[in-house]
């Protein structure tokens, strides 16, 4: 009991320097502001591109932090299953049994310690969904992760077409390089070309859910013929080697869907 009230008022502390950090955010917002005006003006365009540089990414990252602790703040609800999250376990007892031989009540303090891990992982940890669900803190992450995994895909696609762009009007190393080199370079790039015609939403995970299991048994099914053809002795090792290598890459690549 002793333990959990240190913690309570531990996460309180928190949770008033958090909501502290969001006002001091928020009174920074006017300033965030007349920054990117002067960076967008002529006497800021006259900085080195260096600076300039590290200046946007200085605000970006600040109006981040900011989006973050609005959309992700803390209320009591939260505080409280931090509370109840705070568990003993191995370190606790290891840290008193790092205790010299000749301490007072060494012992005592040892027992202290195993009851109190015991007792946490027991109590609080059997019971920590249950309290996670009863106060209602679970949240649904996918849309969030979806719109970030979109939002960063989109990033890495414009990257690609830039360089690729460079690289049809200059060539490479002075060399000029065929569209359809260009073309495909393009399209590899993109990172989520594999999973794009599976659309979005909630259907679309459906979709890839039964794409993976559909892969992996061609895949199983194409390593079988592989083996079957190994031991007909009609193919070259090193090239029933290489097919095979093909196939655990594609292995792979389903993994990486889910």
């Amino acid at each position: 009991m002793v333990l959990l009230l240190v913690r309570a008022v531990y996460v309180v502390l928190l949770l008033w320097s958090l909501l502290k950090d969001r006002q001091n955010m928020h009174r920074a917002e006017p300033r965030l502001t007349r920054i990117r005006d002067y960076l967008a003006s002529d006497e800021g365009q006259a900085m080195s591109e260096r600076r300039l540089q590290r200046i946007h990414q200085m605000v970006t990252r600040r109006e981040a932090d900011m989006r973050f602790y609005e959309e992700e703040r803390l209320d009591r609800r939260d505080g409280m299953v931090l509370v109840w999250a705070g568990m003993r376990g191995s370190v606790t007892l290891a840290a008193a049994q790092t205790l010299p031989t000749g301490f007072e009540q060494r012992e005592l303090l040892i027992l202290v310690a195993f009851t109190v891990a015991v007792v946490s992982l027991l109590l609080q940890g059997g019971t920590l969904s249950w309290v996670v669900r009863r106060l209602g803190v679970e949240a649904d992450r996918r849309d969030m992760e979806w719109q970030q995994l979109t939002a960063l895909s989109q990033v890495l696609a414009d990257v690609a077409a830039s360089r690729c762009a460079e690289a049809a009007d200059e060539g490479l190393d002075g060399r000029p390089v065929e569209p359809v080199v260009v073309d495909q370079v393009r399209e590899d790039s993109h990172v989520d070309r594999t999973t794009r015609w599976a659309g979005t939403g909630e259907q679309s995970r459906q979709r890839l859910h039964d794409y993976a299991e559909l892969r992996r048994a061609v895949l199983a099914d194409q390593r079988d013929a592989l083996m079957d053809a190994r031991a007909s002795g009609r193919f070259d090792s090193e090239i029933l080697g290489q097919m095979l290598r093909r196939v655990d890459a594609g292995d792979m690549a389903v993994d990486r869907l889910e």
